[in-house]
């Protein structure tokens, strides 16, 4: 009995952290600013052409490492500002990944979905650690997720 609600305990703060970690898709509408080169961190945001991540730093080389995943499919998708070695690549027909240096530019990808996608989840590391909340910008208005990863719902009223 103690083994069933520990488990049912376990699920219920599972549930809840999944729900805290969930973004309102208004909240990434048009870019956010920056500049690539005087910032550092993951700017994500959706406007007409569809959606588009960015990384950059302030100068100092540092590894972006990640993954975007749907419940749908990606449709053309496009790295952005790629080098020789980054990895930026759509790896199944609802993941991408990521794995880029980056030293004063900005580097990222661009996509758009198909119209059933609902679900959009960030997976988001700097250095080989989990990138702080504050660290990644949404939207035109600058917002930050609760948690990293977190999940971009789609249709939400």
């Amino acid at each position: 009995m103690r083994k069933a609600t520990a488990v049912l305990m376990g699920l219920m703060i599972l549930v809840s952290a999944l729900a805290a970690s969930a973004v309102d898709k208004r909240l990434l509408e048009g870019r956010p600013y920056f500049v690539a080169g005087y910032a550092k961190g993951y700017f994500i945001w959706h406007d007409g052409e569809g959606w588009h991540v960015r990384w950059t730093t302030k100068g100092k080389r540092h590894v972006f490492t990640g993954s975007v995943v749907c419940d749908g499919i990606f449709l053309h998708v496009k790295p952005e500002s790629k080098e020789r070695r980054d990895f930026i690549k759509k790896t199944g027909e609802n993941e991408i990944r990521f794995d880029a240096a980056a030293d004063g530019g900005a580097d990222g990808v661009d996509f758009q979905l198909s119209p059933s996608v609902t679900r959009l989840s960030f997976d988001l590391s700097v250095d080989g650690y989990r990138a702080a909340p504050l660290a990644v910008t949404l939207g035109r208005r600058g917002e930050h997720p609760a948690t990293v990863p977190f999940t971009v719902e789609r249709n939400r009223k």
